[in-house]
């Protein structure tokens, strides 16, 4: 089992390890954050009313989100996505599929993500 962090960013729902999430905070900063999806860098949902600050492979960076929440991982629900399809979703960071209270949800490894130029720089 895994330890993950569940969160919605910009409308989709995704779970990322625990131990990539350095902090949070209540309200949205000035600081711009990253988008984890292809894009506008600086698009927001309505909804996310957070930040995380998180762990990446080029330092730490700032993701808007809601719906935050901790949670476990069992190996039956997870799915990791096939080269095809990893090569389609031009997402490195992007790893799986796992189904949870009935929901999917993108699996996400940050140590493969870099945010687009000049998005979110901390």
């Amino acid at each position: 089992m895994a330890e993950v962090v569940f969160i919605s960013h910009l409308g989709v729902r995704c779970a990322l390890p625990s131990r990539q999430v350095l902090g949070a905070e209540q309200q949205l900063s000035q600081n711009e954050p990253v988008s984890l999806w292809q894009g506008s860098p600086t698009a927001r949902d309505a909804a996310d009313d957070r930040l995380i600050e998180v762990s990446t492979a080029s330092g730490a960076r700032r993701v808007s989100c809601h719906r935050v929440r901790m949670g476990r991982l069992g190996s039956a629900s997870v799915w990791h996505l096939p080269p095809v399809l990893k090569d389609v979703l031009s997402l490195p960071h992007v790893v799986g599929l796992a189904e949870v209270d009935q929901e999917l949800v993108w699996l996400v490894d940050l140590n493969r993500f870099v945010p687009l130029s000049g998005q979110g720089a901390s």
